[in-house]
């Protein structure tokens, strides 16, 4: 009997179809939310910055679909390193905690509907 082993890079290689669509869908998500911010960063800028905010997601263990936009939805509301913007200590606070992701971007949004008289938005980084 033959087993098929499937490496890190083979699994790589057939998730970025799959991540290159979700960015899609995350900068129409943009687009349909922030027309007016969208419109200035301009596509490539748009494109770099949902990409900069899946990575900051990502490394808080945010990986559903409805998380990953919420979390966008956040960053271009609060800035794009809300998460680690020592002006919103409430961010960084929650996405420290012991939680399962999806219950601390629920603690984001309800928090930050709360703050949100301390949004930045967005501003293109380098």
């Amino acid at each position: 009997m033959k087993w098929l082993v499937i490496r890190q890079a083979q699994m790589e290689a057939l998730a970025q179809p799959m991540f290159e669509r979700f960015v899609r869908t995350a900068v129409d998500h943009v687009r349909q939310h922030f027309g007016a911010v969208a419109d200035a960063l301009g596509e490539s800028e748009l494109d770099r910055g949902v990409r900069h905010v899946l990575g900051r997601a990502a490394r808080h263990g945010v990986d559903s679909e409805r998380d990953l936009l919420r979390y966008v939805r956040l960053a271009f509301v609060f800035g794009r390193d809300f998460d680690v913007d020592p002006a919103l200590p409430w961010a960084g606070r929650i996405l420290a905690g012991a939680e399962p992701a999806s219950r601390r971007v629920a603690r984001l949004v309800t928090v930050g509907l709360r703050e949100e008289s301390s949004a930045r938005g967005y501003a293109a980084g380098a």
